[in-house]
């Protein structure tokens, strides 16, 4: 099996890599009313249950993960299932979560790949829990398999098969690919949605929790704009302080602060470093975003900073955020993560005023990704903060009156 993620870029990769982006395409477009219904059914399952625990402080890192990678899993393996109550499902939230547990220590193989022949151990349990994910999503996409119908497509999983039989009938002509290398492809989706996008929402909660002006001019855009209704992908766009919050958390805490490993292609030379084929090369996101030459401040949480002066999002400067990778290996899925950031922060504070509890730690863990350190928040309806302050203010007019 050669993966999408970490396979050599080569003319086999590169109709791998199209293959991948087509099916991801057919079934998470924007245009496709169902990823809208499918995000925003786990958003409000989320923003529900934020508002059943307004009574005391609580860490929502677990019910974010749950929620957010249901909308992958949705998209991949089939449309309204309940996630939370299904085999497949938990399964690989509990593999992923060893996955996280594991790379939270560090591997530092990644840099060193000598270093498995020094701490085999290491190297051993690193394949032991691809393995562990492997088994899961094989199990799928046996499932798939087994119920295929090629004139009803209905998800990711789906659409790997049907690619697999149109390009692996003539593997000559299609550049060798194979099969394992197609179904590969759904472990790619799966591994790269879960924990970035959930990760991401985590830092927007807690910036907003702890910086209270700026939740609360989110919330002034959000109501003059969307008001009561529910908000939809037809809004993006029309939020502009709100997507330059999104976009500013991304910037100061990258979920993927170091791309994945990749090697070079041809012997090359970068400001007068000769760096020879194949050597094994990682990209530096984290320091991009840190970069004083592009970033004023660069340590300062500013959403305004991707504002232009008529308050709309500042493409250029957009650009230089290298958030979802460059290039011909710029993630495949980053339209998805666009569309779950907007809907999910909207959804939640357009009815939930939060507050955070803990002490302000922005130092990140690095591990599988730059996810916060654990956290707590308060949660208040905001309909009944609004309620009661009127009740209140009416209170006080009366008594006055007296």
């Amino acid at each position: 099996m050669r993966s999408l993620g970490f396979g050599s870029y080569n003319a086999r990769w590169r109709l791998h890599s199209k293959i991948a982006s087509t099916v991801l395409r057919e079934f998470a477009s924007p245009n496709k009313p169902t990823t809208e219904k499918i995000i925003m059914m786990e958003a409000e399952k989320l923003t529900e249950y934020f508002l059943e625990n307004t009574h005391t402080p609580f860490d929502p890192h677990e019910e974010i993960f749950l929620a957010v990678g249901s909308v992958v899993y949705q998209i991949c393996c089939g449309m309204d299932k309940d996630c939370r109550n299904d085999k497949g499902y938990l399964n690989l939230i509990k593999n992923t979560k060893m996955m996280q547990e594991f790379a939270g220590a560090g591997n530092p193989i990644d840099v060193m790949p000598w270093l498995r022949y020094v701490i085999p151990s290491k190297a051993t349990r690193f394949v032991e829990i691809l393995q562990t994910l492997m088994v899961s999503t094989d199990a799928i996409m046996k499932e798939h398999i087994e119920t295929f119908d090629e004139k009803n497509l209905r998800d990711v999983a789906d659409g790997l098969i049907f690619a697999e039989k149109k390009y692996c009938r003539n593997p000559t002509k299609n550049q060798e690919i194979t099969k394992s290398d197609i179904f590969s492809t759904l472990q790619d989706f799966l591994g790269a949605g879960f924990d970035t996008s959930s990760s991401t929402l985590e830092w927007i909660i807690l910036y907003l929790g702890h910086y209270q002006h700026i939740q609360e001019k989110i919330q002034k855009e959000i109501d003059s704009v969307i008001g009561t209704r529910s908000v939809s992908l037809d809004d993006i766009g029309k939020l502009p302080f709100t997507e330059a919050t999104i976009l500013e958390t991304q910037r100061i805490s990258p979920v993927v602060p170091i791309g994945i490993p990749h090697a070079t292609s041809k012997d090359t030379v970068l400001r007068n470093y000769r760096i020879n084929r194949g050597t094994v090369v990682l990209c530096n996101f984290y320091g991009t975003t840190r970069d004083s030459k592009v970033w004023k401040d660069p340590e300062i949480f500013k959403p305004e900073r991707f504002l232009n002066d008529l308050g709309f999002i500042n493409s250029s400067l957009e650009n230089e955020l290298l958030t979802f990778g460059a290039g011909r290996r710029r993630c495949p899925g980053d339209f998805i993560a666009k569309m779950e950031l907007f809907l999910f922060l909207v959804n939640i504070f357009q009815k939930c005023k939060i507050k955070l509890i803990s002490e302000a730690n922005f130092e990140g863990i690095f591990g599988l990704t730059y996810s916060p350190r654990s956290y707590t928040i308060k949660v208040f309806e905001r309909w009944k903060v609004v309620s009661l302050f009127v009740v209140g203010f009416f209170s006080r007019l009366t008594t006055v009156d007296n």
